[in-house]
């Protein structure tokens, strides 16, 4: 059994498939790679809407950021997070990002785009 599983894990689980299900904006708050429900934990995915992007994202964090960077037009910071596979080295890259290309666009859909790749991961995972 994964060390954080417990009543909480699985109040979360529910509470993310109902947020996913309804399309209401439920924030489910997780923790570390090593947890499944995390934007962290480390898998392969496939996801057909950012093909142009790349094949395959090593975590829901990297095609996350990738995306962001993609929106931004931020060709360098886009290559330097498909260029690690540690989701916490693609974190830090990140933050380059959201001090100098800031959109209005992004910031108000970028919820309902991370329920997008948390469906694709739930999907593959």
């Amino acid at each position: 059994m994964l060390p954080c599983i417990n009543k909480f894990f699985i109040i979360n689980i529910i509470s993310l498939f109902l947020s996913i299900f309804f399309r209401m904006s439920t924030v489910v708050r997780v923790k570390g790679e090593e947890c499944p429900l995390s934007n962290f934990f480390p898998c392969t995915l496939r996801i057909d809407f950012l093909s142009f992007i790349a094949e395959e994202f090593s975590s829901v964090e990297q095609a996350y950021q990738a995306s962001k960077a993609d929106f931004l037009d931020d060709q360098e910071t886009l290559e330097m997070i498909m260029g690690t596979h540690d989701p916490r080295k693609i974190k830090k890259i990140s933050h380059r990002m959201d001090h100098h290309h800031r959109k209005p666009e992004w910031d108000e859909g970028r919820s309902y785009f991370m329920s997008l790749l948390l469906e694709c991961k739930l999907r593959q995972v």
